[in-house]
């Protein structure tokens, strides 16, 4: 059983430039290789992305009627692929939507005592990847956010053997204590 995490779907979905690896992953689930676990955060995830990348991705006609329904329609045309998809793999038994079952007061202490002691790395930053430029050498921060850590109580709690994300952060999550068993694959 592997958790996928929403980076995968919105590769597969939107066609970044991980489509290709998303799309064997999405074949590894169709053929019956693997069950794909999907939490209501992922799907939460998922449909945020959809709206903001859709919007953002559009040309400027001009801020219209007509143009906000034509984002509308396609952010709802690519809404509804997702939830089809999901659909079909959960009736197929090739996927399960999975959550924690525990409140969310439980949910969010737990969350809080794993992210509060983590501490991700400082690293040497120089380039732009907006402009595509070299800038002045700066200081950033990489880690996990506090959402990764709900995906990886997500799958933990849901028995995955795996996560699967082109997200780098989660190549961080062994330095949290309880993750140790569960395999990362950051593609």
């Amino acid at each position: 059983m592997v958790y996928f995490d929403s980076s995968i779907w919105l590769s597969y979905l939107l066609g970044d430039r991980h489509q290709a690896k998303a799309a064997k992953l999405m074949e590894r689930i169709d053929k019956g290789g693997d069950i794909a676990l999907v939490s209501t955060l992922v799907m939460l995830e998922i449909l945020e992305v959809i709206r903001k990348r859709i919007t953002e991705a559009e040309n400027y006609v001009g801020l219209t009627e007509s143009a906000k329904r034509g984002i509308e329609s396609k952010i709802k045309g690519k809404t509804r692929e997702f939830i089809d998809k999901m659909t079909r793999l959960v009736g197929q038994g090739k996927a399960m939507l999975v959550d924690p079952d525990e409140s969310l007061v439980d949910y969010f202490k737990k969350t809080l005592s794993l992210f509060l002691p983590y501490l991700g790395d400082v690293e040497r930053f120089d380039y732009c990847f907006i402009c595509r430029r070299r800038t002045a050498v700066r200081y950033r921060y990489r880690g996990l956010g506090h959402f990764d850590i709900q995906h990886a109580i997500n799958a933990r709690e849901s028995s995955a053997n795996e996560i699967a994300s082109f997200d780098k952060a989660f190549s961080q999550l062994h330095k949290i204590s309880g993750f140790d068993s569960l395999k990362v694959t950051v593609r």
